[in-house]
C-alpha cells in the first residue's frame, strides 16, 4: 500500500475534458441514453448542465476506458485535490501507459 498520494504527471492530458465531451466519446445522446434506458433528451441536459447522475459515474467512466478514453475526474464533480480523483486519475494514466507499453494487456 503506498502511504504517499500519487501526483499526476504535469503532462497528462485527459481526451475528455465535460460532460458534453463525455456523451460525444460514448457515441452521442441516443447512446447513452440507450445505457441509461433513458430519453436522449434528458442525456442532453445533462450535457447542457453539466452534471450527470451519480449512480451513472462509474458506468461512464467503465464505458470511457473501454472506448480507449481518459475522462477528467472534474467532469464526474470531482476536485482535483479529491483523493477519489488522483485514485481515478491514476487509473486512467496507468491503462494509457499499458497502451503506450504494448496494448492494454501489458499492465
Amino acid at each position: 500500500m503506498h502511504d504517499a498520494p500519487f501526483i499526476l504527471p504535469a503532462a497528462l492530458h485527459f481526451d475528455v475534458t465535460s460532460t458534453y465531451g463525455l456523451v460525444d466519446a460514448l457515441g452521442g445522446a441516443a447512446a447513452v441514453a440507450s445505457i441509461c434506458s433513458t430519453a436522449p433528451t434528458e442525456v442532453e441536459r445533462w450535457s447542457i448542465t453539466g452534471r450527470i447522475p451519480a449512480g451513472w459515474h462509474l458506468q461512464f467512466f467503465g464505458e470511457a476506458l473501454f472506448a480507449g478514453k481518459s475522462v477528467d475526474p472534474r467532469v464526474f464533480g470531482f476536485n482535483t485535490s479529491d483523493r477519489a480523483a488522483q485514485g481515478l486519475s491514476r487509473l486512467m494514466w496507468l491503462a494509457h501507459r499499458a497502451t503506450i507499453d504494448g496494448g492494454a494487456d501489458a499492465a
